[in-house]
This record gives C-alpha cells, sequence and structure tokens, in this order.
C-alpha cells in the first residue's frame, strides 16, 4: 500500500499476465491400465480418481456443439462410441496415451465398418467391470461372451433389469458404471480408492487377441470386395465366410481366410478343377454330382410326425447325423458295444445334473453325443425307437447352420450345410471324447449339456454361384 502526499492511503494492484488459463493436472494412475480399454473404461476411472461430476467432464473435454436453433450448447449428452466434439489431445494428456491410442478406444473410429452397429447402451462382464474394465469389444454384435472370463456379457441391471446408457450425461447426478435407476455401483473397489482384483496377464491375452480378431473381421467386407473385383474372381460376386469360434486367434482366422482366397484365385485361372488345395472343397461343374441331398423319399430315422419330410433342412439334417452316427460307431465304438449296452440297460432315469461313477471313457462320449443331439434324457431310450424329435438338430438349425446367398441355387446351400453339420458333428464328439479320456478314473462325473462351443466348430468360406460357368 502506497500512501500519497496528502497523507491518504492508495490502494495499488499487481497485475500478472498469464498469457492463457493452465489447463489443470488430472490425477490418474498408469498402474490401473491394463491395454484395450473403451473410452467408457477410461471416463469411468478418470472420474472416480478425480472424483468429479459428469458435468464437470463434458465441459472440460468436449466442444459446444450447435443446437437446430443456432445457439451453442457447453453442456450435452455424449455419445462415447464417437469421437465428435471430443477435445483429444486434452482428453490423451489426462490418460497419458498418444492421439492414435485414444483414438482406438471409441467404438466407431475402432471398427469403421461395424462400429456404426454396436450396440448403444452398456454391455460388460461383471468380473472384468469390479475390476475397473470394459472393452470396446463388449459392444460389438458379434460378442456374447467374455474372451477372458468365458461368461455371458450382461446388458441389463441384475437389480432393476434395465439397460445403462453408453453416454456421458451432463444433467446425471450418477457416475459412470452406475445403474442410472436403482444406484447399483458396479465397480465399488475402484471407486473407493483401489484396484482389486486386477485382472492377470491370463486374462488380458485372450481380451487383445479377441479385440485383434473382431478388428480384422471389420476389414473383411473390404477385402471381400477387392478379392472379387479381380479378373480372376470376375463373376463371383457370393462370398459368405463364417463368423470366427470363441476359440479362434487372429492369426489363425486371417490365415484360413488369406488361404482360401488365394486357392480360389488360382483355381479360377485353371481350366479343371482336379487336385484341390487342402483348405478347399469345390463342387464340380456338375453340382449335382458333388454332394447332392438326398432324395425326400429317403427315411430319416424317425417318425414323420417328429421330422415331417416337409421340414427339407431338418430331414435333410436328420440323415446327416445318421451317417455321421454310423461313422463314429464303425471307427470309434463297434469295440466297446458292450459298454455302450450294459450303461444304456442300467442308465433308466434322467440325468440331466445327476453324478455317477466314471465308466468306459469312450461309451460315456458317445452316450453324451448321442444324449445331446437328439435331445434324449434318458440313456436307455437310445435302445428303442425315437420318441421325441432331436432338437439337438434343429437347436444347429437355428443357430449355427451357414446363412447363404439368396443367389444361390438350392443345392449349393444343401452342400454347404452338409459340409458344415458333418464337421461339426465329429468335431463336437472329439472334444467329448477328449474330455472323457482326460477324466481321473476315482472322480464322479456329472451328467449336463455339451459346452455351447463345441456346437459350432467349423469356420467355412463359400464363394461362387453355384452354376455351370462359376462352380461353389
Amino acid at each position: 500500500m502506497r500512501t500519497a502526499k496528502a497523507g491518504k492511503p492508495v490502494a495499488s494492484r499487481v497485475v500478472l499476465d498469464l498469457g492463457s488459463v493452465p489447463e489443470p493436472v488430472w490425477c490418474w494412475r498408469d498402474d490401473w491400465r491394463v491395454g484395450g480399454e473403451s473410452s467408457y473404461c477410461l471416463f469411468g476411472l478418470l472420474q472416480a480418481l478425480n472424483v468429479v461430476s459428469n458435468k464437470r467432464l463434458v465441459a472440460e473435454f468436449f466442444d459446444p456443439v450447435e443446437l437446430p436453433n443456432g445457439r451453442l450448447s457447453k453442456l450435452h449428452q455424449v455419445d462415447l462410441r464417437s469421437t465428435q466434439s471430443l477435445r483429444l489431445a486434452r482428453f490423451a494428456r489426462a490418460v497419458r496415451q498418444t492421439p492414435g491410442e485414444t483414438i482406438g478406444t471409441f467404438a466407431f473410429e475402432a471398427y469403421a465398418v461395424g462400429g456404426r452397429r454396436s450396440y448403444p447402451t452398456l454391455r460388460w462382464c461383471a468380473f472384468c467391470a469390479a475390476a475397473g474394465f470394459h472393452a470396446n469389444l463388449f459392444q460389438m454384435p458379434i460378442t456374447f461372451v467374455c474372451p477372458a472370463h468365458g461368461v455371458p456379457l450382461l446388458s441389463k441391471c441384475r437389480r432393476c433389469g434395465s439397460a445403462i446408457p453408453y453416454k456421458l450425461d451432463p444433467a446425471e447426478p450418477l457416475p459412470l458404471f452406475t445403474c442410472v435407476h436403482c444406484k447399483l455401483d458396479l465397480m465399488p473397489k475402484p471407486r473407493a480408492g483401489w484396484r482389486k482384483p486386477k485382472l492377470a496377464a491370463r486374462v488380458v491375452k485372450p481380451l487383445a487377441e479377441r479385440e485383434k480378431l473382431l478388428q480384422f473381421c471389420d476389414q473383411l467386407p473390404m477385402l471381400a470386395s477387392q478379392f472379387l473385383g479381380t479378373s480372376a474372381c470376375a463373376g463371383n460376386s457370393n462370398f459368405v465366410v463364417a463368423s470366427p469360434r470363441q476359440g479362434d486367434t487372429a492369426a489363425d482366422y486371417s490365415s484360413y481366410v488369406t488361404r482360401v482366397m488365394s486357392a480360389v484365385a488360382v483355381k479360377q485361372r485353371q481350366l479343371d478343377w482336379e487336385d484341390p488345395e487342402d483348405a478347399c472343397s469345390f463342387c464340380e461343374k456338375e453340382l449335382a454330382k458333388c454332394r447332392a441331398p438326398a432324395p425326400a423319399k429317403s427315411s430319416s430315422g424317425w417318425p414323420a410326425h417328429l421330422v415331417p419330410p416337409s421340414d427339407l433342412k431338418l430331414a435333410q439334417a436328420a440323415r446327416v447325423y445318421r451317417s455321421i452316427r454310423r461313422h463314429i460307431w464303425r471307427k470309434f465304438v463297434r469295440h466297446h458295444h458292450r459298454c455302450v449296452t450294459s450303461a444304456c440297460r442300467h442308465l433308466w432315469w434322467t440325468l440331466r445334473g445327476c453324478e455317477t461313477s466314471t465308466m468306459c471313457p469312450v461309451a460315456t462320449a458317445y452316450l453324451r453325443w448321442r444324449m445331446q443331439w437328439e435331445s434324449v434324457p434318458i440313456a436307455s431310450l437310445l435302445l428303442e425307437r425315437p420318441r421325441v424329435a432331436p432338437l439337438g438338430l434343429v437347436g444347429w438349425l437355428a443357430s449355427c447352420a451357414p446363412v447363404g446367398s439368396a443367389e444361390w441355387t438350392a443345392k449349393v446351400d444343401a452342400w454347404l450345410m452338409t459340409e458344415v453339420l458333418g464337421r461339426d458333428l465329429l468335431a463336437n464328439f472329439s472334444s467329448v471324447l477328449r474330455e472323457e479320456l482326460n477324466r481321473s478314473t476315482d472322480a464322479t462325473m456329472t451328467w449336463g449339456p455339451l459346452p455351447i462351443q463345441a456346437l459350432s466348430a467349423t469356420c467355412w468360406i463359400c464363394v461362387g454361384r453355384g452354376t455351370v460357368s462359376h462352380p461353389a
């Protein structure tokens, strides 16, 4: 304070020219990151560490948007699948990432083709959410099971049954990873300042592998378009690829697709179709000679009221199943027929959920395999004439059967379904037999349904029109 000549005090001010308002420093813990997090996860962890509201996050990391009336709104609902209006550099600095890494956490940018089909509401794994983790791949329609924990993904709150928006709403007082209806907290431990149990490397690796696989699947339509546009594949306007299996790796799936494309391109340039590649099997030019469906008058092995001849797909699937069953019996089970018949005569009650002592592993695998596909709950009924429809085959046709192109002929559809079903049946029996052979002889066994992933064990690709000039 200064004093004037007249002795009166005069106030003075000190003005500091800072140039710009300093950017706030956000608290972040690098040891909480495991890789593969979604934008929802990053915002949720940032909010939990700094104890800030949704309103503060929107005001800090998103630019104002123009409303229909021409005004700018600083606070608006933000779809966390898109980077629209995001202050990318500022958010990347807050979570200690490069801008390129941050862009990959948003579904629309991580999956250029299929990202628009991602779910607008949160889908999460209960174990991952408890550790404060959420991945982009959980939002994709192709993902139904957590690759790390093997449990189905949740889409609704377990307490009230409501969906959780995949948005950052400034008007919502509840933080992310919280049900907006019943206030159920999905990650209470990380919000309290500690993150346990941490995701181990054996958990993170399947998540990263599945992320690579889905990104390749996202690029597959563009690769197929380029492949069909080449002169070697002119005329093959149909290119249908099965979805990857639960246990497939990105390297195996991409290698298989590339190998089939190369084999088809080579065959298109050759004059004959003899000696195909190991990765592929081709229809001959006379398609009727190449694994055409059996005539409708042939028996399916089930009474007409259980498998009506008018249901062509089910009748054909039943014939394929019977032929594969004969093949398995002759190659694997024939020398164990006494074990099979003895087990069938003694197991006269409903076995679902029951425990029994172990017996011949080949007989056990054969009985479990037949009971699953023929939907027979009692083993002794396998010795009698079928009383129920083969619901295992019905379920396979509903969920795992290949969906072909509308331009294919009926014979191509039947040929492809026969191929895929036959391979699935064989792979399913192999997995069950392997499980029984590895079972300890002094342990009890529980009779239950077979693993779902074993029912769809074939990756297939079909190219061509099914005509004389362009075979499948």
